[in-house]
């Protein structure tokens, strides 16, 4: 458990800009490759 909070403050999500907010671009460029992918199987 203090292994993941500790993480979480050092090493935040890819898709969480500085300020806090989601990088809706990062977000939308991933879910198009998950969405792609899947197609593709």
């Amino acid at each position: 458990m203090m292994q993941v909070e500790l993480e979480s403050e050092i090493r935040p999500a890819w898709y969480v800009q500085k300020d806090g907010a989601l990088d809706m671009v990062k977000l939308m460029r991933a879910f198009q490759e998950f969405f792609s992918a899947g197609m593709n199987t």
